[in-house]
């Protein structure tokens, strides 16, 4: 390659982000989200087949959700002692394991089981993946990594929903998990070759046990990260109440088939692929903080709004320009989590974020239920009101000192 080009594209990779590990695990998670897009989102609908009322659906997300949220902060914390790269191929490995048993299991109830221990390694690996992410990038351009590394992300959301509604209709679910299975055991050899290490280990010489005995370490629940995780119980909580019931409401509602809902999905994904990179520049441009604030504003517009289509058209539009604010939210919010954290407790503080958001998550579904017996209009309603609140109250976390 001549040296022009080869600077060229220097340039542009480092203009994305893409270092290295930015590289592998968006590759991996691509595959391991290319295929289970194509099962997630169809979840419910599966369980209503298999002769589950909806208030059951409910109750079992819940149920599932609260079991992976207690893997969070023990995820977290493993991936402060042992390393990002460690916890993360574990996780993968076992996660091919499990779906292998998914593909193989044909008693509900067993698959029950191991639909609750896929959430839980998910959750374990959680934390390692975005401080791994965080680490790789510097203040100046993190948006931006995490922008790329959802770019990839996304590319397996577009194609996997479509792919989930024609097997839906052919009653291949065992067949996407054995495919998942495969996708985590390639993602497995990929991050164990490919992956750096980005914690710095610790050495314990006799000096810095001394220096630890004078120096306090800044306390990691600070007035910001208080309010953060009080502004992230209400919008996690508002995300549950509605998680599990749009493909419902889709299909009885707003009478759309199970392939319009897959093309819908797809849609909406296939703008995200296109934003989440100039949202990632957006977002390190006008800072962390406000860009959380604006797509949870957004989002719960929308959702409130979505229930009102009269028509696939502006129901996909909708479902489309929602798109681009939960990919904000994404980008933003694991920036944020990053910029207010120590590396020395990052992995543990990420993991409680996402264990409290999926404490919150877990009740969602329980009084979605209860909401959707009432109407079926009143759990989105109610999310657009709740989302609307978390944001205000994200508005009070400090910004001084850093551009958040």
């Amino acid at each position: 390659m001549p040296k022009t080009d080869k600077d060229s594209f220097t340039r542009i990779k480092a203009s994305l982000g893409l270092r290295r590990n930015v590289v592998v695990l968006g590759a991996t998670q691509f595959l391991l989200v290319l295929f289970s897009e194509m099962w997630i989102p169809f979840l419910p609908l599966f369980l209503e087949q298999e002769g589950a009322q909806v208030s059951y659906i409910g109750l079992i997300f819940s149920i599932i959700l609260f079991v992976s949220t207690l893997a969070e902060v023990p995820g977290g914390i493993v991936a402060d002692r042992v390393g990002r790269k460690p916890t993360i191929v574990v996780a993968s490995f076992l996660l091919s394991i499990v779906l292998l048993f998914l593909g193989l299991s044909r008693l509900w109830a067993v698959i029950m089981v191991f639909l609750a221990i896929y959430y839980v390694l998910s959750s374990i690996s959680k934390p390692a993946i975005t401080a791994m992410l965080g680490e790789t990038s510097s203040e100046t351009d993190r948006g931006t990594t995490f922008g790329s590394f959802y770019f990839f992300v996304s590319l397996g959301s577009v194609v996997g929903p479509l792919i989930g509604a024609l097997l839906m209709q052919r009653k291949l679910f065992q067949s996407i998990f054995l495919g998942s299975a495969l996708a985590a055991a390639v993602s497995v050899l990929l991050q164990v070759s490919l992956l750096r290490e980005t914690k710095k280990p610790v050495v314990e010489d006799q000096d810095l046990r001394e220096r630890r005995k004078i120096e306090k370490p800044g306390h990691p629940f600070n007035r910001t990260v208080l309010i953060f995780i009080t502004a992230i119980i209400g919008f996690s909580l508002a995300g549950g109440l509605v998680y599990p019931f749009t493909a419902l409401f889709s299909e009885k509602v707003l009478k759309f088939s199970a392939t319009e809902f897959g093309i819908m999905i797809s849609a909406a994904n296939l703008v995200a692929l296109i934003a989440n990179v100039p949202l990632g520049k957006i977002c390190d441009k006008i800072g962390k903080r406000k860009s959380l604030v604006v797509s949870w504003l957004g989002i719960s517009l929308l959702t409130s709004l979505w229930v009102f289509s009269p028509n696939f058209l502006l129901a996909i539009v909708n479902y489309m320009a929602s798109s681009v604010f939960f990919s904000l939210n994404i980008i933003a919010y694991n920036a944020f989590a990053i910029t207010i954290t120590s590396e020395e407790t990052r992995g543990s503080m990420i993991g409680l974020f996402e264990m409290v958001m999926g404490f919150a998550m877990s009740g969602g579904p329980i009084v979605g239920g209860f909401l959707w017996y009432v109407n079926p209009f009143f759990p989105f309603l109610t999310c657009g009101i709740l989302g609307a609140v978390s944001a205000c109250i994200l508005v009070l976390t400090n910004s001084r000192g850093q551009k958040q």
